[in-house]
């Protein structure tokens, strides 16, 4: 009997074999990103979770470097970024410059079991930006605020695909500008006028009075 050779055609088994080595080890790769998601309390993300807590004392405004978080608890380096990336995607960290620096969020410390006092809301008797070329930490908190508040909005509205495209490009903008060392209000507050612009289009949104009220310029 003639055996069929499934190798294909100029493979060798040697080849074979690396090829399947490399596949084992890329469902591997596969299998511990999967369990990462769907088990976010494995030690490894609760090590890093409780050693950001403790080097930023649970200050939601301090940052410091995801390195030396993972090395603080015995990561390599690639180690610790791809842990702080996907701790960031759950909303348990925030990325705060493109270096690398990191803080834990009021998500994070409910992760931990920290009991959290509730933010007041942007809009809620709040007063514009300020007038500072540079963003005020009053600003700041203000601004970190007002996107979380839009993000819960837009992922409970169901909206054409180009709209919410939008929404996002001008949030990640947002985002980005925030990552500076000194941030500009003045950018801040033209792109919260694109975001206004954008989310008006929205029926029923209670988001757009509050940027309304956060970019009026002050008399």
């Amino acid at each position: 009997m003639t055996q069929t050779n499934r190798v294909g055609t100029g493979k060798s088994y040697s080849t074979l074999v690396q090829w399947s080595d490399t596949l084992v080890e890329q469902i591997e790769i596969f299998r511990l990103r999967f369990n990462h998601f769907t088990e976010p309390e494995t030690m490894t993300d609760k090590h890093f979770l409780d050693e950001l807590f403790r080097r930023t004392d649970g200050n939601i405004e301090t940052q410091i470097s995801m390195y030396d978080i993972g090395a603080g608890i015995g990561l390599e380096k690639n180690e610790a970024g791809a842990i702080a990336q996907d701790l960031i995607i759950e909303d348990l960290a925030e990325l705060r410059t493109l270096t690398g620096n990191i803080s834990i969020t009021p998500k994070g410390l409910k992760e931990l079991g920290i009991i959290v006092p509730e933010v007041k809301a942007a809009g809620d008797n709040t007063c514009s930006l300020s007038e500072e070329v540079v963003m005020s930490e009053n600003d700041n908190t203000a601004i970190t605020t007002l996107l979380t508040e839009v993000k819960t909005f837009t992922a409970s509205i169901q909206t054409d695909y180009p709209v919410l495209e939008e929404i996002i490009f001008d949030l990640k903008t947002i985002e980005l500008h925030m990552m500076s060392p000194h941030p500009k209000t003045a950018v801040i507050r033209e792109l919260l006028r694109s975001l206004l612009t954008t989310l008006s289009s929205e029926e029923h949104n209670p988001i757009t009075e509050k940027i309304a009220l956060m970019i009026q310029d002050k008399k």
